[in-house]
């Protein structure tokens, strides 16, 4: 006798991913028409340039910047999730740990404990717009959820990092949010990139870059 359970659906998964993503919709859309409300309430109406203050390894105490524009029309609930972290000084004396050939990766070390306390280690759901892909010198959250780390595309990243490019993850047809762009200091940008690395894929810094702090210009 057969066991009539009929022949597997190949596609079975990627409708269940596409059934869970059309259920939590209303809360991005509630979520997302939130932040654009709060972002002008909470810091003014824009535009957001951020000032990273970072410090190389063997710069003898030399401190360098590189600046950051945000995309809030965009990317508003990303946009505020990060505004809310760089208001809290979470990211004062981070560092960046990661020097691959695709990005260049930030991490809350050694503040971790300061970002759980706050509330404030990950997104809420992974926000993302066709219209801001992962071009070169985006900025990005990493993981799933995303945050806290976050990466500089140091390549055209659109395919990798969009929608359906992180496979391994349990929705795979979700992308990183990319919320904003580098526009000043991309020399540092590239001796960083350069700097040397540990033995393996993750591409680890021998020693990392200390992030001095990030402010939002007033």
């Amino acid at each position: 006798a057969g066991s009539g359970g009929g022949v597997p659906d190949k596609d079975e998964p990627k409708k269940a991913n596409e059934a869970i993503l059309e259920k939590v919709q209303p809360m991005k859309d509630e979520l997302i028409s939130m932040s654009r409300t709060l972002l002008p309430l909470l810091f003014g109406e824009g535009p957001y340039i951020l000032t990273v203050v970072v410090e190389l390894p063997g710069s003898k105490g030399k401190e360098e910047s590189i600046t950051f524009k945000l995309e809030p029309d965009l990317m508003p609930y990303t946009t505020l999730f990060f505004l809310r972290q760089v208001d809290a000084g979470l990211w004062a004396g981070t560092s960046v740990i990661r020097a691959a050939s695709h990005v260049i990766q930030a991490d809350p070390r050694p503040n971790m404990a300061a970002f759980k306390q706050a509330g404030m280690t990950s997104v809420a759901f992974q926000e993302y717009n066709p219209e801001f892909p992962h071009k070169k010198h985006t900025i990005g959250l990493a993981g799933r959820p995303g945050g806290p780390d976050f990466y500089v595309s140091m390549i055209d990243n659109t395919k990798n990092h969009g929608p359906g490019g992180q496979g391994n993850y349990d929705l795979p047809a979700e992308a990183d949010p990319a919320f904003g762009t580098v526009i000043a200091g991309h020399d540092v940008l590239e001796r960083i990139h350069k700097l040397p690395t540990k033995e393996g894929n993750f591409k680890m810094l021998t020693e990392f870059v200390t992030i001095k702090d990030i402010t939002l210009q007033r």
